[in-house]
């Protein structure tokens, strides 16, 4: 295992950690802006709670019929009814329809709200004042486009003020009284069963809100918030649901929901009833009117002939026919029943309508085509009460119901060849049953006949008289589709906002903004910032020493005895240069001290050097040789020699003592040369060599000659004199030297325009800094605790 590669790993991660700690303040400042939001969020945010109603769609099949021949099933005809389908029942439930109704039956489109301090609350069940409207005949408030936003004012018991913005309406009105905003005619008035509970403001200090919805729009609103499901693929349970900060509406209106949705279903099967009982009816009158013909017939017949009992010779035969007599009935009544529902069918006024089952037809195939076209018709009537006829799912329909429809009277017609064939048959055998009762007179083979047919028109009469009040008891006592299995019910703690999710996403906010602000910042930032930046970029290049950045009123100057951080970086930096002295051991050392560009501290770095090779008993000269833009007069003071190098550089006359000056700063002594006037031509001043022998002069007098050069990047008077340099520092400066500028002198020492490179690190924040990071300068200070280099900012 690589316990080194691990080392790194951990080593970056902490790193990583430790920038981020050190803005601990932004971190705290921002979770309590966030959490302080998060609070404000969660006072004045309305409560959100869910409501929820299980109810089970029944089983047609099992709960109830809902065709309208369903009276006739005991014959055989068009049993064996589906199911609902539930996805269809789900639809309905959701229609602007039914959801119409129920929005109009509770008066959904006027809201009350009553107005506090802060925050402004709905008023449902208990409403001090109540909107009536007035409806007209070219106007509903229901089914107006426009809304309207009324403020009540309550000024005592019988006057209030109105205002209403957007037509520009302010007045004061009487409680009562009839108002007209646009076509919005309405009276106000105190809710005679509104109960104040104690610690209530007066009416007068109150001030509520109407806000009048248009219908439509309400009605998408609530279909939005409706969320209707089936429980499971395989059952029959819907639950619907509502989230809304008024339980006691969201309840309201789902239990009316399903009470409209019962209503509308019951409507439906009672229609379907209805058909069914005008159709019984219908053929009852005919009946009746055969039946009482057949009854004057063989009456007129017994007294025309004077009949009174059948002969006993012919008891025998007619035994033996009664058998055939009897298929003859039954084939007879199939024919009446299947010739009334052909003529049923090829009744045009009645259209594609709802075919009578249950009619004791023989022919399955001809039933399941029956049962498969009530089906489709019952479906496309439903569809069509909140559809219209070009809807694409009723054109599928007819074009099943159609062809349906025509298989059906197909069938029907051959069945009643079928049944002509059969009665042909029997007929044959009844002949020849006749013939050998042929001693029996005509007259009774007469009553016969017109018995036989009196007994199949009574029989069917009797038949329908029964199913007749069937239906009508079926449709007394109609059940409602849908089973309520809970009644709706809402939640005790709201689902909305989620206080513990709120928090914890401030929290988490207040936690992220800062750390991507950070992020962003790092990702985009172009700067270096510390050590580990130079490091990364520059790789032939050695980094003798990180200056950090300056505290808040601290001195540009190392002080004498000082044990602050800078004072230590610059020892530090002191130490390091010691293993890269390169002249010989009889000459000081020449070090130049250089930069990019301006405003990267190299002056700065240059003078606190010179003051920390003082410190240790060394012989120091600091020269500025930045002739363009002198900067290290600032640290010293006024009364020094007002020639510098400019002067000597440009008159050979002028000695080094003419212009070396010697400065005490902080009980150390240094020796100091200023730059002097600014020349004109300080490229050509360095070029002319006194600058070499005043630098080879210094250097037998001196044990450190450190230059304050121009920038490199802006000017070559650095790069003309570099030659003469034991070793030049190159400053970079943290925040401020662009990272594409870091490759800089790489490619200088590359070119060999610069010798002798090593690397300083200014300006560096003090939690940035290697050694202040990782390891700190709490020695030989008490006060500094392991937590101090993180509190600092």
């Amino acid at each position: 295992m690589d316990t080194s590669s691990n080392y790194q790993n951990n080593e970056s991660i902490r790193e990583t950690v430790f920038e981020y700690v050190t803005y601990w303040k932004w971190f705290l400042i921002s979770v309590f802006l966030t959490v302080f939001l998060a609070f404000l969020y969660l006072r004045f945010t309305p409560r959100i709670y869910k409501t929820e109603a299980t109810i089970l769609i029944k089983d047609e099949e099992k709960g109830g019929k809902i065709s309208e021949m369903s009276a006739f099933e005991d014959l055989g005809f068009f049993s064996g009814m589906t199911s609902n389908n539930i996805e269809n029942e789900v639809e309905i439930l959701r229609s602007k329809r039914l959801i119409g109704k129920v929005i109009q039956e509770l008066g959904l489109t006027v809201h009350y709200f009553q107005r506090g301090r802060v925050k402004t609350s709905e008023i449902y069940d208990e409403k001090p004042i109540i909107l009536e409207s007035i409806k007209t005949e070219d106007y509903n408030i229901l089914g107006n486009e426009d809304s309207y936003t009324l403020e009540i004012n309550p000024l005592s018991e019988s006057e209030y003020q109105l205002i209403e913005e957007e037509n520009g309406i302010e007045g004061i009105f009487k409680f009562g009284e009839r108002i007209q905003i646009d076509k919005l005619k309405f009276i106000i008035f105190p809710n005679p069963e509104y109960v104040s509970y104690d610690g209530d403001k007066p009416f007068t200090e109150k001030k509520f809100i109407i806000k009048i919805a248009p219908l439509k729009k309400t009605i998408e609103n609530y279909q939005n918030l409706l969320n209707i499901n089936q429980k499971g693929k395989k059952t029959s349970i819907i639950k619907l649901a509502i989230k809304n900060s008024n339980p006691a509406k969201a309840r309201d209106i789902i239990n009316n929901l399903i009470r409209v949705y019962n209503k509308d279903a019951i409507d439906d099967k009672n229609q379907i009833s209805d058909n069914t009982l005008d159709f019984i009816n219908k053929r009852l009158q005919l009946i009746s009117k055969e039946l009482d013909s057949v009854e004057t017939t063989k009456e007129a017949f017994k007294v025309t002939n004077n009949i009174t009992d059948i002969s006993s010779e012919a008891e025998l035969f007619v035994k033996s026919a009664s058998e055939y007599e009897r298929q003859n009935i039954e084939i007879n009544t199939q024919l009446t029943i299947a010739n009334s529902i052909i003529r049923y069918l090829q009744d045009e006024s009645r259209g594609s309508d709802l075919l009578p089952v249950n009619l004791g037809i023989a022919d399955e195939g001809l039933v399941e085509n029956i049962n498969e076209y009530n089906k489709l018709v019952l479906n496309r009537n439903r569809i069509l009460k909140s559809s219209t006829e070009k809807n694409p799912a009723v054109t599928t329909l007819n074009d099943q119901i159609d062809p349906l429809k025509a298989n059906i009277l197909s069938g029907l017609r051959k069945m009643k060849e079928s049944l002509l064939i059969s009665r042909r048959g029997i007929n044959k055998q009844l002949s020849g049953l006749n013939s050998q009762i042929s001693s029996i007179p005509s007259q009774e083979k007469g009553l016969r006949g017109i018995i036989r047919q009196q007994n199949v028109i009574e029989s069917l009469y009797l038949f329908l008289l029964q199913k007749r009040e069937e239906t009508s008891i079926s449709l007394a006592v109609t059940a409602p589709i849908a089973k309520i299995i809970d009644a709706a019910f809402s939640t005790n703690l709201p689902v909305a906002p989620n206080k513990k999710m709120v928090l914890l996403g401030a929290l988490a906010l207040g936690l992220l903004l800062p750390a991507g602000i950070i992020y962003g910042k790092g990702v985009l930032d172009t700067k270096i910032n510390s050590k580990e930046d130079v490091v990364q970029l520059v790789k032939t290049i050695p980094i003798v020493g990180e200056i950090p950045s300056l505290e808040k009123g601290q001195s540009e100057v190392v002080a004498f005895n000082d044990r602050s951080i800078l004072a230590e970086s610059f020892r530090i930096l002191r130490t390091n240069l010691s293993y890269f002295q390169t002249s010989k051991a009889e000459k000081g050392n020449l070090i130049f001290v250089t930069s990019a560009i301006k405003a990267e501290g190299k002056t700065f770095v240059a003078f606190n050097l010179a003051l920390t090779m003082a410190s240790s008993g060394k012989k120091v000269m600091i020269v500025g040789s930045d002739l363009r833009n002198p900067r290290i007069d600032r640290f010293v003071g006024k009364n020094f020699k007002l020639k510098g190098l400019s002067d000597y550089l440009s008159n050979a006359s002028t000695e080094v003592e003419h212009i070396k000056n010697s400065l005490e700063q902080n009980q150390r002594e240094i020796d100091i040369i200023l730059s002097g006037r600014i020349p004109p031509n300080p490229a050509e001043l360095l070029m002319n060599g006194r600058f070499e022998i005043l630098m080879r002069k210094l250097q037998d007098e001196y044990d450190y000659i450190i230059v304050d050069t121009a920038p490199t990047l802006l000017v070559t008077d650095t790069l003309l004199i570099s030659p003469l340099a034991d070793l030049t520092l190159f400053v970079c400066r943290a925040g401020h030297t662009d990272k594409n500028l870091i490759s800089f002198p790489e490619d200088l020492k590359a070119e060999g325009k610069l010798q002798h490179l090593a690397m300083v690190v200014n300006d560096v924040d003090y939690t940035n800094s290697g050694y202040g990071r990782k390891y700190g300068y709490s020695y030989g200070r008490s006060e500094d605790k392991w937590y101090h280099k993180y509190i600092r900012r």
